[in-house]
């Protein structure tokens, strides 16, 4: 018969924790704030892990980044809206939905900063 109330002991959700998936992992420690602890204490079983200039690609998932505009007060233009439906920019732009120039940085001595040539042109 199920029991409703019982929960895993500490132990037994680090071992579980540890052999599933990694997105599934991700998607059950950004839902459940409550195990997020447990979660960050328990080694991540990685197969493959691949970071590309728009994407992050961890066992067979691939994650996409993009930048979402978001207007509070102001009408959304017409391409902003057409992108942030399409997962976003692959740049930043301004507030007419305008790319921003890059401005120079400087680097950290603990940064390492990982560019290839197609982050160079505007895309």
């Amino acid at each position: 018969m199920y029991a409703p109330n019982r929960f895993l002991s500490y132990q037994s959700s680090k071992c579980v924790l540890q052999y599933l998936p990694a997105a599934l992992r991700f998607e059950f420690s950004h839902r459940c704030p409550g195990i997020r602890s447990t979660d960050n204490l328990t080694p991540l079983r990685i197969r493959n892990f691949r970071i590309s200039s728009l994407t992050i690609t961890v066992d067979d998932v691939r994650y996409k980044i993009g930048v979402i505009k978001q207007y509070h007060n102001e009408d959304i233009p017409m391409q902003c809206d057409k992108r942030n439906s399409a997962g976003g920019f692959r740049y930043d732009v301004d507030q007419y939905g305008l790319l921003i120039n890059k401005e120079p940085f400087e680097q950290c001595p603990d940064e390492i900063i990982f560019q290839t040539v197609a982050e160079n042109r505007i895309l």
